[in-house]
């Protein structure tokens, strides 16, 4: 679990704003956004590999699926053509007010 990870989406997302405000958005930036917020939740329920086989501990849970809540709220303000508020929670958690 590696929270510059966590960084490189966020500045692609960033760096993809405009994208978003376009007509049509390529499928697979949509595909590959949508697999990053749907793969953890889905490794992290109890009877995922993570849930199920207690890898993580409780705080490094806590952030990855704070990680996934913040680029999921960013994608759907940014689909919105909302850039003033996409990234609100990021800047939150990088000034250490988002939990």
């Amino acid at each position: 679990m590696y929270e510059e990870n966590f960084f490189e989406v966020m500045e692609c997302l960033r760096a993809l704003k405009d994208e978003f405000s376009g007509i049509a958005i390529e499928k697979d930036i949509i595909s590959d956004i949508v697999a990053i917020i749907h793969y953890p939740r889905v490794w992290l329920a109890p009877e995922g590999m993570l849930g199920s086989n207690h890898l993580l501990t409780e705080e490094q849970n806590k952030h990855l699926l704070a990680w996934t809540d913040i680029i999921e709220s960013c994608f759907m303000f940014l689909l919105e053509d909302d850039v003033e508020d996409a990234f609100i929670d990021y800047e939150d958690y990088l000034n250490g007010t988002y939990f």
